[in-house]
């Protein structure tokens, strides 16, 4: 409710009084017949909250009979003040408190003054009958109708000014309610748009530069990637070709291998044949010793008939001669045989020696053929990982082909990142002021709010 600093101040009293020309005349009236005034309003009081009773706006401040009676009692208290006709503070305050029961309760002006209406018409008739009974006394009731309507119009108007500054007053708090409401949850938004501006402003300025970054990365990455794609398909150039000569050091490997194979096959024929001869060279050997044997057996015999024929004498002087002949030949025949028995061993030596070194070339061949044969297994197990090689590095190229074409396309998009950083860091700008702006604008909207 209002305090006293809303009141009327005296010289508004003084004003809405002389205003209404409540002059000193009329309070005398007001006095005078201050009996005949209350008399009539004790008669109307029971009428008036009656026909109130019937309105639902205004038979809702009674709830219980209690509260009637204590709205009649400050009624004729107020009335009472009123007839007084002092019209000081007391009065004032008066009126004050009616305005605020009625304000509180939520009784509309209109109903205000339709009810005092009633009051004021029930009264003059009232009064209007009693004066039947005095006309003979010749008084007049011009002047104390004129002074009851005239109290009661500024009854009214300080009722009504009462509510009007109360309703006033419940306004501006409710104004300032809202422009502390405003002010406690729009400023923050506000404000926090401001920032947010502000950060939007700074991400969109490092999300330009680091796209810059990326863009200029993806341009670098692209060329290095597409020296790797020439790299690689010059290793997978070279990976066929090293496929080619390993295929064909196999194909040589293998023929190699044939070729030992089909040598050794030759060697050990040869050795075959060798062999065969030094045994037949020892059988030769022992025939020419079978020979030896028999010259020298031959030898002997002639030796024997050279002796037989010497003491034959002459009779034996021919086979002497056969004896000799023999002899010579069976000595032929010895150093003959002795000839043929060393050039036997000699070709047995000989013999012995080639198949030392046939098996030797045999061992030899054999090994190589070995060796060969590992030669084109790891010459085949090379073809199978330089063929792996160079399906990977096939792979590879296309892969990087591939890379070389994503990375063109991230440089791409990188470029439009860098244009949406640069239209988010205008808006972020353009955020910022229209945030100023607000900010601004909702300050004198609280001001203006706050003034009312």
């Amino acid at each position: 409710m209002i305090g006293n600093s809303h009141l009327q101040t005296e010289s508004d009293l003084a004003w809405t009084l002389a205003f209404n020309q409540v002059d000193e005349a009329m309070r005398a009236t007001l006095r005078t017949e201050k009996p005949r005034i209350m008399a009539a309003l004790r008669e109307v009081i029971p009428e008036f909250y009656a026909h109130i009773a019937t309105f639902p706006e205004t038979a809702r401040m009674f709830k219980d009979k209690d509260s009637l009676n204590r709205a009649r009692e400050a009624q004729i208290r107020h009335w009472d003040r009123i007839t007084n006709a002092t019209f000081d503070a007391d009065y004032f305050a008066s009126t004050t408190r009616t305005g605020e029961a009625h304000y509180r309760l939520g009784i509309s002006t209109s109903a205000y003054i339709g009810a005092y209406r009633y009051v004021l018409a029930e009264m003059l008739a009232q009064l209007s009958k009693r004066s039947i009974w005095q006309r003979f006394s010749g008084k007049d009731d011009t002047a104390l109708a004129s002074a009851l309507t005239t109290v009661v119009f500024v009854d009214i108007d300080c009722v009504i000014r009462t509510m009007m500054q109360l309703s006033a007053e419940d306004r501006r708090l409710a104004i300032h309610k809202v422009a502390d409401d405003l002010d406690h949850n729009i400023q923050p938004i506000v404000l926090s748009i401001s920032k947010s501006s502000v950060g939007l402003k700074e991400s969109a300025s490092v999300m330009s530069s680091v796209a810059g970054q990326t863009n200029a990365r993806s341009a670098s990455i692209a060329a290095a990637t597409e020296q790797a794609s020439m790299n690689v398909q010059t290793v997978a150039t070279a990976a066929e070709e090293l496929a080619s000569s390993i295929e064909d050091i196999a194909r040589q490997a293998e023929q190699a291998a044939e070729f030992a194979s089909s040598a050794s096959s030759t060697v050990e024929a040869a050795a075959t044949g060798v062999n065969r001869l030094l045994q037949e060279t020892q059988q030769i050997g022992q025939v020419v010793g079978l020979i030896e044997s028999i010259a020298g057996q031959t030898n002997l015999l002639a030796l024997n008939a050279t002796i037989e024929a010497a003491r034959a004498g002459e009779a034996g002087r021919g086979f002497s001669v056969v004896a000799s002949e023999v002899k010579l030949l069976a000595t032929q025949t010895a150093q003959a045989t002795s000839d043929i028995s060393g050039r036997i061993a000699e070709i047995q030596r000989s013999t012995e020696q080639s198949v030392a070194s046939i098996n030797s070339i045999s061992t030899l061949i054999q090994q190589l053929s070995d060796i060969a044969n590992a030669i084109s297994n790891g010459v085949s197990q090379q073809k199978q990982a330089t063929d792996e090689i160079a399906r990977n590095v096939v792979e590879a190229s296309t892969g990087t082909r591939d890379v070389a074409h994503n990375i063109v396309g991230v440089a791409n998009d990188t470029g439009e990142v860098v244009a949406s950083a640069d239209h988010v860091l205008e808006s972020a700008d353009s955020l910022n002021t229209q945030g100023e702006a607000m900010k601004g604008a909702m300050d004198r909207f609280l001001a203006l709010l706050r003034a009312a």
